[in-house]
């Protein structure tokens, strides 16, 4: 309802996740999948821009967890996870 108000006002309107990504979750985890995706920097080169944020991180972790089923703690992963719980003990 927001987006339909705000773009009948002639308001601009963003569709992506944040700055850094242009795409939706849905869009996201399409791209990822067909473009086989591996990495966080990956995918920023493939669909993104920027270094990423706080927001479109754990997004694209939970994408690449999803997706290819590794271990969140390996090539780097673990610095875009959103916890501080490195040892996974919860």
């Amino acid at each position: 309802i927001l987006t339909a108000t705000l773009k009948s006002l002639g308001k601009a309107v963003a569709e992506g996740i944040c700055p850094h990504f242009p795409y939706g979750r849905k869009d996201l985890f399409h791209i990822v999948k067909v473009k086989q995706i591996k990495t966080f920097p990956e995918a920023l080169a493939a669909c993104g821009q920027g270094e990423g944020c706080e927001v479109c991180k754990p997004i694209l972790a939970s994408i690449l967890a999803g997706l290819w089923n590794d271990n969140i703690l390996t090539n780097g992963r673990d610095q875009i996870q959103d916890t501080n719980d490195r040892f996974l003990a919860n």
